[in-house]
């Protein structure tokens, strides 16, 4: 399990690296590629201008980039788990005695019924928690 855990590790810090290599290399382009278009728009006109249309792009690009973030999701995802199907009628009731735990009428079905039923009011109630309201 260690091993699994030391690839699953590296490979994430080679994603990461990675993602942070490309992100530098895009930021030092677009560098580049403003001032080729800084360039560009004092050559066809003035200073002011070419100042002008570069903030007009880029502030218009950030609105935009903003507005993806901000949106929300128009499907409503799946909450939990799907309804289980009905369980089958329970077996009839041994008769009262002393069960596995020591415990007068606890046989370990009954408590295994007990614990599973426990966990799944607990899974229902972290479910119903984590809902966004509607």
């Amino acid at each position: 399990m260690l091993t699994w855990f030391s690839f699953a590790l590296r490979r994430m810090a080679l994603r990461a690296g990675a993602s942070i290599v490309g992100a530098i290399l895009m930021l030092v382009g677009l560098g580049f590629f403003t001032v080729a278009l800084w360039i560009l728009l004092v050559e066809m006109r003035d200073p002011l201008f070419a100042a002008t249309v570069l903030g007009g792009i880029f502030l218009g690009v950030g609105l935009i980039v903003l507005a993806l973030a901000m949106r929300h999701p128009r499907r409503k995802l799946p909450y939990g788990y799907p309804p289980a199907a009905p369980a089958p009628p329970a077996a009839p009731a041994p008769p009262a005695g002393v069960g596995a735990a020591g415990v007068p009428g606890a046989t370990m079905p009954g408590l295994m019924g007990a614990l599973m039923q426990g966990v799944g009011a607990g899974m229902a109630a972290g479910a119903a928690r984590k809902r966004p309201p509607e």
